[in-house]
């Protein structure tokens, strides 16, 4: 208990100089101004395994005795602190950080949660792909490491192409060509993706079409959709008839018919081609025959080209002197003159054919006459038929005994023995004129007579 009392004394005489010295020195003894709060800023964090970030603490009042500040963690293992308030994150869990002066304190609430694994490798289940629009497949990426904490992100090139979620879903929404991307942190892989669109129909701009040889015309082919991606082929059934290019350009060969396709995948549209040859001429075995009542010839006609298409046509301009049937068998049924046409297309070519009523007899009035010199006769013919065409003409065979006009009127012209011959066609009769010098006796003869 002495002792007691005399370190107390002891301490209390210390106290008492200091506080005598400091009045000394200072004129008075000094006020303490306690620490009244601490804060930490900021109140809460979250840090990384391998992170570090400085803590700031405010102490308060500003002019505190003593504003020093001491760190320390409630959990090193998860976090530490050093005497500025730095925190290092060591591994994942959560820590208290305080602040202290004095006896007041400020805390931090530090979550630590692991450090970023980056990716160093990305791979996909498939690199390419064809589709067919409308189409869908998923994707799956492979990762590494496998705790890699890199998001997954997909892309595609073309959107109008291929579309892609987040989930690796891929749709093909137009034809052409798409590049879809996975992507984890500096690594990628890609899928390369060909969509076609497929035809659904095929039409063209005509579905018939008549030509002449020679003749050309395009044909325009729709395909739908409008991005049909299927290769637009052409066709023709037969061209010997009619030809067709890569383009839907037709030409016209020769006469027929032909169908022209248009395929694309397996769907098609068809035009159908008829080719004509018309007449570059039309010519006849006969241009010009003289034919009797009732006669019959055939006309033949010959038609250029060899495969012209134009029909070939038979006409009479006068049906009641000749007819033609539609072989080119012409029919004399009345006299006069006709013209017989063949025509093919716009060419034509033409027979004239006259018909004749020829002479089948002639008969004379007079077979034999007697003249006396100087005198004269008439003889007259008779031919039939009545509608004969056949000229009668007249020839003496000695004019020095006997002259005979184209009337048939003869007369005596010296001594002797004559004949007098009428014609019509190919038929004849005559009559024997005998001529005397006796001037005083008459003439004689047979049949009836005519006396000038």
């Amino acid at each position: 208990m002495t002792i007691s009392l005399r370190r107390l004394c002891g301490r209390a005489s210390l106290l008492i100089g200091g506080c005598l010295l400091a009045l000394l020195l200072n004129g008075g003894c000094e006020k303490v101004i306690p620490v009244e709060s601490v804060s930490v800023s900021p109140a809460s964090l979250e840090l990384k395994v391998g992170a570090s970030q400085s803590l700031s603490a405010r102490v308060l009042p500003t002019d505190a005795t003593d504003p020093s500040v001491s760190w320390t963690s409630s959990n090193s293992a998860v976090a530490t602190v050093s005497a500025g308030g730095q925190v290092t994150a060591l591994s994942p869990g959560t820590a208290t950080i305080t602040a202290s002066a004095s006896d007041k304190k400020g805390t931090c609430s530090v979550k630590v949660v692991p450090a970023d694994v980056h990716a160093d490798g990305i791979s996909l289940n498939v690199t390419s792909k064809n589709l067919v629009k409308g189409e869908e497949f998923t994707l799956t990426a492979t990762v590494t490491p496998s705790n890699c904490t890199d998001a997954l992100s997909w892309s595609s090139s073309a959107t109008a192409v291929a579309t892609v979620d987040g989930n690796g879903k891929v749709k093909a929404v137009g034809a052409g060509y798409a590049v879809i991307t996975a992507k984890a942190g500096s690594k990628s892989a890609i899928c390369e993706l060909t969509v076609s669109s497929p035809a659904q129909s095929v039409t063209l701009s005509a579905t018939s079409k008549s030509l002449n040889v020679g003749e050309e015309f395009t044909l325009t082919a729709t395909l739908t959709p409008s991005d049909c991606t299927d290769d637009l082929s052409w066709v023709s059934s037969n061209t010997a008839v009619a030809t067709v290019d890569g383009k839907g350009k037709v030409k016209a060969m020769g006469a027929g018919n032909a169908t022209i396709t248009a395929s694309a995948g397996g769907k098609s549209a068809t035009c159908e081609v008829s080719v004509s040859s018309p007449a570059g001429s039309v010519t006849l075995d006969i241009t010009s025959k003289t034919v009797r009542v009732g006669d019959e010839f055939t006309l033949t006609a010959t038609v250029t080209p060899s495969d012209c298409t134009d029909p070939l046509t038979w006409s009479s301009s006068n049906t009641a002197v000749a007819t033609v049937d539609g072989n080119g068998k012409v029919k004399a049924v009345g006299l006069g003159s006709a013209t017989i046409t063949a025509k093919a297309g716009n060419k034509s070519a033409t027979c004239s054919v006259n018909v004749s009523s020829p002479a089948q007899s002639i008969t004379l009035d007079k077979t034999s006459v007697t003249l006396r010199q100087g005198e004269s006769v008439t003889i007259t013919a008779t031919v039939t038929p009545s509608d004969c065409t056949d000229t009668i003409t007249w020839t003496s065979s000695d004019n020095g005994v006997a002259s005979v006009d184209k009337g048939g009127k003869v007369k005596a012209v010296g001594q002797g023995v004559a004949t007098i011959t009428a014609k019509a066609g190919d038929k004849s009769a005559t009559c024997t004129i005998t001529v005397s010098n006796d001037t005083s006796g008459g003439h004689e003869g047979t049949g009836s007579e005519e006396w000038d």
